[in-house]
């Protein structure tokens, strides 16, 4: 059994399959990888994790006409094929336990291995289970677009108050994915026909879900068990775990009921001024700015140096910058970690409108048009504790 590949792609292939072997598994098995052809005749790549598979089809590679069906080490073709400068790559299956590897002159032993117990395993096996009919087909550029406005407040890890995952929804006009860090709360919505349904989905799904690239479309199916992702030459199969997404619509407010709306107009002139006040900020972890909106026409954005003394906490405040803006309501301020509010704003287009009520409650941001009953992209962010205690020097800095 021999079989040709395009180099490139076939480094490219490999570089996906990556994100998928033996990521969480130490078993040797998971550390191979499975070359085969399938029914139609073409030429599949397999990966597998504790939890995952990846099945990537490769139309162009040439075969002798033999059925395939190789497991081989996939940290030895992964080293090596950076180093081959050769247009194709030759992978010669000799016996069960031994194949060649060949490139222009080069010539190299792969290991191989039965693949029956690599086939058998509950994981592979259940590929089969995917549903023939059914699913929700989504533009994969688009969903790939969503993901990544909200991935930001995906946490790495489980919390209390906080899931790893994040939630994919579908009413009959619009599709919004939705992420928690239990601090920030990110929407992004947009037009959709595609069907109603609700899915919470791991944050390592979500991640592999961002490298598929095998065409326009995604098509996204479940079963009791597992969730398929499936491209014209990609398959992915996540096993699913426990992940309930919390109830997060009592927390956002209703279109109308805060009274003070400020509309930034220049992006780059926002950002610009988060970045001046970032030095000055009293905590690297949790760089706080407090927004001072007038009422009228002009926010002003103050980084406050906080002293712990026996006698009470003192407050300076470190900086003064002005930003002139649409507003509209009372005079009110907010306190925001900036560096949990970067990630919207670099993802956003503007006019961005800031939505506030008291400094105590949500900062309810909007970006990318919309309006403010439909918003199309939204940031929900919880403010930082105000300042006050024994003394404070409220002045900012003169010349």
């Amino acid at each position: 059994m021999k079989v040709t590949f395009d180099a490139q792609q076939l480094k490219q292939r490999l570089g996906q399959l990556g994100s998928v072997v033996a990521r969480k598994s130490q078993e040797a098995l998971y550390r191979n990888i499975r070359l085969f052809t399938d029914a139609e005749g073409v030429v599949n790549l397999q990966g597998i994790d504790i939890d995952t598979t990846m099945t990537l089809k490769v139309p162009s590679a040439k075969f002798d006409g033999l059925a395939l069906n190789l497991l081989t080490e996939f940290n030895k073709l992964n080293e090596v094929l950076p180093n081959v400068t050769t247009k194709e790559v030759t992978i010669d299956s000799k016996s069960e336990t031994e194949a060649i590897l060949i490139a222009g002159k080069f010539r190299a032993r792969l290991k191989a291995f039965p693949t029956a117990p690599f086939t058998d395993l509950s994981l592979v096996a259940g590929i089969a289970d995917k549903p023939e009919i059914g699913g929700y087909v989504f533009g994969l550029p688009g969903l790939k677009e969503q993901i990544e406005m909200v991935d930001f407040a995906v946490p790495q890890a489980e919390g209390k108050h906080v899931v790893a995952s994040a939630l994919i929804f579908a009413t009959a006009t619009e599709l919004s994915v939705v992420s928690t860090d239990g601090v920030r709360l990110v929407i992004s919505t947009t037009p959709s026909d595609i069907g109603e349904f609700r899915f919470t989905v791991p944050k390592p799904a979500l991640e592999l879900l961002k490298k598929m690239e095998g065409g326009g479309k995604v098509t996204i199916s479940d079963t009791e068990g597992a969730f398929y992702f499936e491209t014209e030459t990609e398959l992915i199969t996540y096993n699913k775990t426990h992940a309930e997404f919390p109830n997060y619509g009592g927390i956002v407010p209703k279109a109308g009921t805060y009274p003070t709306v400020v509309t930034f107009k220049d992006k780059a002139e926002l950002v610009a001024a988060i970045g001046r006040q970032k030095p000055f900020c009293f905590s690297k972890d949790n760089p706080a700015v407090t927004f001072v909106f007038n009422g009228r026409d002009t926010v002003e954005l103050v980084a406050v140096k906080e002293e712990v003394l026996a006698t009470g906490n003192t407050y300076t405040d470190m900086t003064s910058d002005t930003i002139t803006v649409e507003g509209v309501g009372d005079e009110t301020r907010v306190k925001l970690d900036i560096k949990l509010l970067q990630p919207f704003l670099e993802r956003g287009t503007f006019p961005m409108a800031l939505h506030l009520n008291k400094p105590s409650n949500i900062a309810d941001l909007h970006s990318n048009g919309g309006t403010p009953d439909k918003p199309t992209y939204r940031l929900l962010i919880m403010p930082m504790r105000a300042e006050g205690g024994a003394t404070s020097t409220p002045m900012p800095p003169t010349e």
